[in-house]
């Protein structure tokens, strides 16, 4: 058996190869992000989605216990280690982000996966963690979100519009609310890169969804935020959420209370992102963004404030 690194972002993911059966591939938790039983409940949803032919998603392989997930550490709960074995999932990514096909398609897939999630009844001890106000961007008083505090990277006067841009968005996601119709269970980083495309016998193109780690509980369309991620301050972005929205309205509606919250909701992605840039500045993601990232992010946050961020999209 062998072991090839295919990646280290948040977690370790490696390819297992094993000269008498398929391949699988390995992801190495990273500790304190998810407690075991947040890691068995992704893959209940995983395996639901699965099972009821809602989308295509890894499936995971049992310990010698029969458990989904491995326990690394389990004397030391603070920092404790967990694996997760999965099947080899064939495919390969859509060559950009910035692809109105694959828009249209990801768009489409979450149409379907919000459906599930607003009608699936979940396993006892089901356990997510949440992508509200809090969790994405702190609480306001000197205590950063999840992904850390987007103002480290930003000093001087350009600080200013994100800050108004922050102020504004808290207050127009607050109003927008979170009924179950406009809150639920989402991917959270339903972009691109974390399909898998496969060309399927019919001539069209199968999807398998990748990467749930960071699915929880937030706004259904903050998975359109997620989708056009690095993307906000791109010259095409209206168009990019046009195509989305055109594939999650073949099966879901679109409220104008919806279309109206949608600049908020990249907003605070981007605003998300900044903050993430700031915790992984030394990785090569992060340098190969270099300070036009940055710059970006204040120009996202003036075409904000503008009410100029979706011109154009219906």
């Amino acid at each position: 058996m062998q072991l090839e690194l295919l990646c280290v972002s948040e977690n370790a993911t490696y390819l297992v190869r094993d000269p008498r059966g398929e391949p699988a591939v390995l992801r190495l938790n990273r500790p304190g992000y998810h407690s075991h039983d947040a890691l068995v409940s992704e893959l209940a949803w995983t395996a639901s989605l699965r099972e009821a032919d809602v989308v295509r998603t890894p499936r995971w392989i049992p310990t010698l216990t029969g458990e989904p997930v491995a326990r690394l550490t389990p004397d030391r709960q603070d920092d404790a280690r967990h694996a997760v074995l999965f099947g080899y999932a064939r495919g390969t990514h859509p060559e950009s982000d910035a692809g109105l096909g694959e828009l249209a398609q990801i768009g489409d897939i979450a149409a379907r996966l919000h459906a599930h999630a607003r009608s699936w009844r979940r396993p006892a001890g089901f356990c997510r963690f949440s992508w509200d106000l809090q969790a994405a961007l702190g609480d306001g008083a000197g205590r950063p979100g999840r992904w850390g505090d987007w103002r480290e990277r930003l000093c001087g006067p350009e600080r200013g519009a994100a800050e108004r841009a922050e102020s504004q968005l808290r207050q127009e996601l607050s109003a927008y609310g979170d009924a179950p119709s406009r809150y639920g269970l989402i991917h959270a980083d339903l972009r691109a890169a974390n399909l898998l495309a496969e060309p399927n016998p019919d001539l069209a193109t199968a999807y398998t969804v990748i990467d749930f780690d960071d699915c929880g509980y937030s706004w259904f369309l903050y998975d359109l935020a997620a989708s056009v991620s690095f993307l906000e301050h791109h010259p095409d972005l209206p168009a990019l959420v046009s195509s989305w929205l055109e594939g999650y309205r073949r099966t879901a509606v679109v409220e104008p209370a919806d279309r109206a919250v949608m600049p908020a909701l990249i907003m605070l992605r981007r605003l998300q992102l900044q903050a993430w840039a700031s915790s992984h500045a030394d990785t090569d993601m992060v340098r190969s963004l270099g300070a036009a990232f940055t710059a970006g992010t204040i120009e996202v946050a003036d075409r904000y404030l503008s009410a100029r961020l979706l011109d154009g999209v219906g």
